[in-house]
């Protein structure tokens, strides 16, 4: 069964010079679980970003949909073990900063930091400078690969309790006391550092420095060495340095690439959800659409220009027949207030109008209308009508009853106008009054007697 590849792991190697853009770079496709794809074309491969990208474009469409994962090597990136204390385990976060600091040989600000808590006193961390980061990501941007993850490969290095964990690969070597993680340094350096990792210092057991020599003592139960066939001198070296007190074992490796030893570990912290990512924060990725997306793109953005033209074609046909109803409705009111001036509690002119057309054309008596309204215009002529204001009236062919709103200066000059209409033989009354500032507004029904 061929197990279908998921993602693309590109390396770059401790031989690399980012400042010059000289990028050493390891990559191959890998499957769900980690491990290294069936196909053919999926073995191990080792060149340039330009050959890189060379091989990136011959690529069919859906491989170069999959995800892209940067591996960076320890030169430039460290991983850090934390434990913390008690008064520091609830404000890890804070205090994480002031605890890397002293492990760091640049300033903590020019560094980009992740971390994750593992357990409750145990804090996992990895740093990156600000600056490294940028470059990379702009030169595999400039080849059309954006990384989703860009990992520390000294996170899947870690050394074993009680041991020191030797990691050599070609010229370089990663170092790990105990349980911490594996530091990135030159193989000539191994002779400087792996005798005090191995034995305790004199300033520890209180000893003075002549006598240090003298009783230090191994501190480590054992050296673990992954190595290559090719660094079997580089083993014996480790041999010598460690001495009959610590025994040490060495697992060689098929391939001359940490890559491969490196897949198993990033399964195994990616299922316990343990990875630290670089791209957070300030670097977080943006992904892009995929190819075949791009390719549609233009029949897309088409049909949503197509779309758009007709949805402003119907917007402005919308407009342009609101205009136009709009228009009609004051003439019509113009109409209508032409027939009936006094009317000013219009709502829908259509319904007013047609009601107004509808009763002027039935042929019933309106003696009784024209009857009251007579009466009222000679009451009004009168000396008792001169401050009282008509403002709207309504009649009610049905019942004869007329409703007259109108406005005085105050309610005895209205009562006195009441009292006027029914001398003048009509049954007036007033239903309504309201009184402010500016007078009396009031609501007369009037009746014939």
């Amino acid at each position: 069964m061929i197990k279908t590849k998921t993602q693309l792991i590109v390396r770059l190697c401790p031989d690399s010079d980012v400042s010059v853009g000289q990028l050493s770079l390891e990559w191959l496709w890998v499957t769900q679980d980690g491990s290294a794809a069936d196909d053919p074309e999926s073995t191990l491969q080792v060149g340039n970003l330009e050959q890189l990208s060379q091989w990136w474009q011959t690529l069919s469409d859906d491989e170069q949909d999959l995800p892209v994962v940067l591996v960076v090597s320890g030169f430039m990136a460290n991983s850090h073990l934390i434990h913390l204390q008690e008064n520091q385990r609830r404000h890890w976060q804070q205090a994480l900063p002031y605890l890397l600091e002293e492990r760091l040989a640049s300033d903590i600000e020019s560094q980009h930091l992740v971390s994750a808590q593992i357990g409750d006193d145990t804090v996992y961390a990895a740093c990156i400078g600000h600056s490294a980061m940028t470059s990379i990501l702009q030169k595999f941007a400039a080849v059309d690969l954006d990384p989703v993850k860009v990992l520390s490969e000294t996170q899947f290095l870690k050394g074993k309790d009680g041991e020191l964990t030797v990691w050599l690969e070609g010229e370089h070597a990663f170092v790990a006391s105990h349980n911490s993680f594996g530091q990135w340094l030159d193989r000539d350096a191994l002779d400087i550092v792996v005798p005090g990792l191995l034995e305790d210092e004199a300033e520890e057991n209180g000893l003075q420095e002549d006598d240090a020599v003298e009783h230090r003592q191994p501190v480590m139960a054992g050296m673990t060495v992954y190595t290559d066939e090719l660094n079997g001198s580089a083993v014996q070296r480790l041999e010598t340095l460690a001495g009959q007190d610590v025994p040490v074992s060495c697992e060689v490796r098929a391939e001359a690439s940490l890559l491969p030893f490196l897949l198993s570990e990033m399964a195994r912290s990616l299922q316990k959800r343990q990875l630290l990512d670089f791209r957070t924060g300030a670097f977080k990725c943006t992904r892009k659409s995929s190819r075949r997306w791009r390719q549609w793109r233009p029949v897309a953005v088409a049909a949503g220009l197509w779309l758009t033209i007709e949805l402003l074609f119907n917007a402005g046909s919308g407009f342009y027949f609101q205009y136009q109803a709009q228009a009609l409705r004051n003439e019509n009111f113009s109409t209508y207030k032409e027939l009936r001036p006094d009317d000013r509690r219009v709502v829908d002119v259509r319904h007013n109008l047609t009601r107004f057309l509808r009763d002027s054309s039935q042929q019933q008596s309106s003696a009784d209308f024209l009857n009251m309204l007579k009466v009222i215009s000679n009451v009004s002529d009168d000396e008792i009508g001169k401050g009282i204001i008509p403002k709207a009236m309504d009649f009610n062919e049905v019942n004869g009853r007329l409703s007259l709103d109108v406005h005085a200066d105050s309610f005895e000059l209205l009562n006195r106008y009441v009292d006027a209409l029914k001398s003048a033989g009509l049954n007036a009354r007033m239903d309504t009054g309201n009184q402010d500032v500016k007078g009396v507004s009031a609501r007369l029904t009037v009746r014939r007697a």
